[in-house]
């Protein structure tokens, strides 16, 4: 506080009529985002110390991959579906998911769709729940191309895996 002091003398007396809980992580009760702060640049650093050494682009990517799966999990913890997958197709959704991330969906019409990544590409038809992989139609749960294409259409993951791997089944 007393370096405060030295740089404003207004700014402690603000700070103790404000209360200690609204600006100071050891007095609130809460923990804060789940990483005990408030500055989303101390956790992007915390989360990507490896990161920091690559590239400016590669940096960037690491990044917008990190936020998107933060946000994704966050969302999904968010939303209170009535279809609960078993942990085992729950697992393979969240590792197709983390795949799916590097992939470019292109429309091909309303419910069919070209994914590509690097030299690959694979046609996915939502609407006959197929991948040009195979994966989706043997598996009956979105592969890493098809959750490609869910997440850029903001659908909902669940309606696209079988009744099977629900718990109530």
């Amino acid at each position: 506080m007393s370096e405060l002091d030295s740089l404003d003398i207004r700014v402690r007396p603000y700070l103790q009529k404000v209360g200690y809980h609204k600006w100071s992580r050891y007095h609130c009760k809460n923990n804060r985002y789940s990483t005990m702060t408030s500055n989303i640049a101390e956790s992007l650093n915390a989360a990507n110390l490896a990161a920091r050494e690559l590239p400016i682009t590669t940096l960037m990517e690491s990044l917008r991959a990190l936020i998107q799966q933060w946000t994704y999990t966050n969302r999904k913890k968010a939303q209170k579906t009535t279809t609960f997958l078993t942990p085992t197709a729950e697992k393979k959704l969240v590792n197709n998911f983390v795949d799916s991330l590097t992939e470019n969906v292109k429309p091909i019409n309303e419910t069919m769709f070209k994914v590509v990544e690097l030299t690959r590409s694979w046609v996915i038809n939502l609407k006959e729940k197929t991948c040009s992989c195979n994966r989706f139609q043997l598996d009956e749960l979105p592969c890493a191309h098809a959750l490609a294409v869910i997440k850029e259409m903001n659908l909902n993951v669940y309606n696209y895996c079988s009744g099977y791997y629900t718990t109530r089944t």
